[in-house]
């Protein structure tokens, strides 16, 4: 039985004949139980996510009244930069679609600096449930009024 503390201890002596040259890439969870846990990724999988999420976009449009022009606030395992972190910056830019013109990491939401998180929220959020259901009791336990109505 694997432990994440015996993963995170052990995690470039585990192997599996799954794994091939195309796991370059490594990801995290969001870290909501503590120490986030590093996954290998399959860098040609990369695609592939990237359509699922045109996918689903497609149908939270059809029924959920996303549009495309809206601004996707991203909830991820993400690094900052120390730079950004000493500016209270706790996201990273992108290009908007699919992944989120700001996504925001979890590793960095404490109660004294949820504040900044919730300072930019806008029109629709995807990610880490955990990393939401954080943001959503905070905006509950201070009675934060949000600039505008959040679609997802």
């Amino acid at each position: 039985m694997l432990t994440k503390d015996i993963i995170r201890k052990q995690q470039f002596n585990i192997y599996s004949d799954e794994i091939c040259p195309g796991w370059r890439v490594w990801g995290n969870t969001g870290g909501s139980t503590g120490e986030p846990l590093k996954f290998p990724r399959n860098s040609n999988g990369l695609f592939n996510e990237a359509v699922c999420q045109y996918i689903t976009y497609d149908y939270l449009n059809n029924f959920g009244g996303v549009r495309a022009s809206d601004i996707i606030i991203s909830i991820s395992g993400e690094r900052i930069s120390e730079e950004k972190l000493k500016k209270k910056l706790f996201y990273n830019e992108g290009g908007n679609f699919p992944w989120g013109k700001y996504s925001f990491s979890t590793l960095y939401m404490t109660e004294d600096l949820l504040s900044y998180y919730v300072e930019k929220c806008c029109f629709f959020i995807r990610g880490y449930s955990a990393g939401i259901l954080t943001l959503a009791q905070y905006v509950t336990k201070h009675n934060v009024s949000l600039r505008i109505l959040l679609k997802c």
